[in-house]
């Protein structure tokens, strides 16, 4: 389901700048307004809420609330088939 990683520090690049955003859209293929970015800095989620995306705070300690956040807003179940174990140390 989620088929690509992108570090910013390997293209040149730092959070919250835009291009930063807009690159990982485009690998995507996507548009930002289809787009739910994740991150623990209100600066880094405020950047791209400026460029239309859905953002989901993510608290220290707070993975598997932010999950439950996320399958909310995309109506699909990400951790069946997971134990909880197996699924939180991963985390």
């Amino acid at each position: 389901m989620f088929d690509d990683f992108i570090d910013s520090s390997a293209f040149g690049m730092r959070k919250p700048e835009p291009e930063f955003y807009l690159m990982a859209c485009k690998r995507n293929g996507i548009s930002p307004q289809q787009a739910v970015f994740l991150d623990d800095l209100g600066l880094n989620l405020k950047a791209a809420q400026q460029l239309g995306m859905e953002t989901i705070q993510v608290q220290i300690g707070g993975s598997l609330q932010a999950i439950s956040q996320l399958e909310k807003k995309l109506g699909i179940d990400l951790t069946t088939g997971f134990e909880p174990s197996e699924f939180t140390s991963k985390l």
